[in-house]
């Protein structure tokens, strides 16, 4: 009782802190000041059913469809969305960013992402890029962070939806074959090899090369970030920079920060969307945690 009241107060702190900060010159100076870097969105889940989905999923993985209609109104209005490839052009300085850029991801691959994100990605013309698990690709199996669903539901993309997606406004990128966390110093060399075999399952399907990559749990270590370089990657993502600070400047490019976006970022318990906290989190303000 006392956690679920406390928990309730430090939202409702959030709500009158996002709201002041939000409608004062403060959030204006805090854009206009961060207008110059890119960010970059990190999603999982795009669901129906909130409550009936959070049975299965973790909720920090899900957003509403409903939220996510709207969040990607706001995003719309207030930056400019740009592709996969401006991004890996921006970093080899060939080419220049408008300002208040903003990438869009998805971790994992779910299925979600075509039958309902997909969608809602077209109705706003924005593009977005899909980090693919490929052994999930295809598959019933349900990933281990998952509690079990009703037998023959769907829950990750066919690669037939994928290769779909691919020939629009949806690039892919690697996510490993089996979501191995690289956050020890030493792994089996086999965990290593998914980095480059991931990119060539993905290359054979799509037919396009396959330059970027994301970490499970966005965490990383030296060898993966040297597999990465040797497999051709361009760049990877990471979740909120982590220890990107005391990156080698040589594996900066690998360890790009990401804002986990999930529904209890900015939702009431009545189911109602705050938009001023979730305008915050676009400036990294509440540092989410997957």
């Amino acid at each position: 009782m006392g956690s679920s009241r406390n928990k309730k107060i430090k939202f409702f702190i959030k709500i009158v802190i996002s709201s002041l900060l939000y409608y004062s010159s403060i959030f204006r100076l805090l854009k206009f000041i961060k207008r110059k870097k890119p960010t970059v969105l990190c999603y999982h889940r795009i669901v129906e059913d909130f409550y009936e989905e959070s049975k299965y999923s973790q909720s920090g993985l899900l957003v509403s469809k409903d939220s996510f209609s709207k969040q990607m109104d706001f995003i719309k209005k207030n930056h400019n969305v740009i592709s996969m490839d401006d991004f890996v052009k921006y970093l080899d300085g060939k080419a220049r960013l408008p300002d208040y850029s903003l990438l869009i991801t998805f971790d994992d691959g779910y299925e979600d992402n075509y039958s309902i994100a997909y969608n809602i990605l077209r109705q706003h013309e924005v593009p977005a890029t899909i980090f693919i698990v490929t052994d999930f690709a295809d598959s019933r199996r349900c990933p281990s962070w998952e509690n079990e669903r009703p037998v023959g539901q769907k829950l990750m993309l066919s690669w037939e939806e994928i290769i779909e997606m691919s020939k629009d406004s949806i690039s892919f990128g690697a996510h490993t074959k089996t979501h191995p966390v690289y956050n020890k110093q030493q792994l089996e060399q086999e965990y290593y090899e998914e980095i480059p075999e991931s990119k060539q399952i993905i290359e054979n399907n799509i037919k396009k090369e396959i330059s970027t990559f994301a970490y499970p749990e966005g965490t990383y270590n030296l060898e993966a970030m040297e597999y990465l370089q040797r497999s051709g990657f361009k760049c990877a993502f990471t979740l909120n920079e982590q220890n990107n600070k005391d990156t080698m400047s040589e594996y900066k490019r690998f360890t790009i920060g990401r804002i986990p976006i999930n529904e209890g970022m900015y939702r009431f318990g009545n189911g109602k969307s705050h938009m001023p906290i979730f305008a915050c989190g676009l400036l990294n303000f509440w540092k989410s945690q997957k």
